[in-house]
């Protein structure tokens, strides 16, 4: 389990999300979650893999976790979040629900997942594709200014990131298809 109190926090935000994947849900924290891409704060497809150009480091909002995996690249918007803007005291936190119909990333080899934070470190899970059994797979290396995570044994997979620094963290998930 993730090592910081922070992180405590997220799981248990975590397990209440599993349990309320496909419910109705009505209004809640998430809708003050940032929105890009889809319209539903999901995924966007992006031209570069290095999310740094894009970034305002004031934004009270985190930025975006870039992956890209062979030709293949999604944006992902966090879903679930807690984030204090560079020279300020005051944050906020969005504690939303893992998207029910995940972006999906294909292609073939290891991901790169890109965070223009420095300071930050990322965990990863595995869920089979109805967030209902926690799977084993492979951890994230770091690789220069990226990290590498190598696909899991079995795919398709719901794969989740978590990255913490000392004052933010972000959540997100995708499905990881062969």
């Amino acid at each position: 389990m993730w090592n910081s109190q922070r992180g405590l926090r997220i799981a248990a935000a975590l397990i209440g999300t599993v349990l309320a994947v496909g419910a109705c849900s009505s209004s809640s924290a998430s809708d003050s979650a940032p929105e890009d891409g889809d319209g539903n704060g999901n995924a966007r497809a992006v031209g570069t893999a290095s999310p740094a150009a894009d970034y305002d480091p004031t934004s009270s909002s985190p930025p975006n976790v870039v992956l890209q995996r062979g030709d293949e690249q999604l944006s992902i918007t966090p879903f679930s979040y807690c984030w204090t803007p560079e020279e300020s005291d005051e944050g906020i936190c969005a504690d939303g629900e893992a998207p029910t119909d995940p972006p999906v990333l294909a292609g073939d080899g290891p991901i790169e997942v890109y965070f223009p934070i420095d300071d930050f470190s990322f965990e990863s899970r595995f869920w089979d594709t109805t967030y209902t059994t926690e799977r084993a797979g492979p951890s994230l290396t770091t690789v220069g200014d990226y990290w590498q995570l190598d696909p899991p044994d079995e795919l398709p997979a719901i794969v989740e990131l978590f990255g913490f620094s000392d004052s933010n963290d972000v959540i997100i998930s995708f499905l990881l298809e062969p």
